[in-house]
């Protein structure tokens, strides 16, 4: 079997497919809005996004060995989308690497001088929101404000609502109360004298 040719993260670009690369894991994210995992080579780091149950087996400091996977390009970050069947660990913190720069932290615009070529990375990555536990992760995840469900108490019933209340109970009172008159028995009345 031919040796499948190892990617450095420095060369990815965006729409890259079928990436394979050796990589350790710095730190993991696990959510409902997905499972985030912080990895770097020699090269530089990135963030990448995994995919599947056993995604939160992933530990910081597991070798990985990924044998494919793609580059996306969303809000103008680039991220890794794993597949957790392309995952295999190899060991574990036996790896030189290095944090910086973290390549899902450069923005990818236009390039002026070539408007209709590839996107390039800006010259300068975004600076990382250091008060963030996951300062790693690209700016949109870390600065985007939690959305809170305000509990909603309803009014206080006023006095007027209180007597619709008790107008309300009365009448359904009295109907129950027709009802069971009108399936009665009728009262029998005094025998009428038959005449001779």
């Amino acid at each position: 079997m031919a040796n499948i040719r190892q990617t450095n993260l420095k060369d990815i670009k965006p729409s890259h497919r079928d990436i394979s690369t050796s990589v350790i894991v710095l730190d993991t994210k696990f959510s409902d809005g997905g499972n985030h995992i912080w990895v770097a080579d020699e090269t530089g780091s990135f963030s990448a996004i995994v995919y599947g149950r056993s995604a939160k087996l992933i530990n910081p400091g597991d070798k990985l060995k990924i044998t494919s996977c793609r580059a996306n390009l969303s809000n103008n970050v680039l991220e890794l989308i794993i597949n957790e069947n392309a995952i295999t660990c190899t060991g574990q913190d036996t790896m030189v690497f290095s944090e910086r720069p973290n390549f899902s932290h450069f923005k990818w615009m236009i390039d002026e001088k070539d408007p209709n070529g590839p996107l390039v990375p800006s010259p300068v990555p975004e600076p990382p929101n250091e008060d963030s536990r996951y300062f790693w992760l690209p700016r949109y995840y870390v600065d985007k404000p939690r959305e809170t469900k305000e509990a909603t108490v309803p009014p206080p019933k006023t006095t007027r609502d209180e007597y619709k209340d008790s107008d309300n109970r009365q009448a359904k009172r009295g109907r129950k109360r027709d009802l069971r008159n009108s399936y009665s028995e009728p009262k029998r009345g005094s025998p009428t004298r038959r005449g001779r």
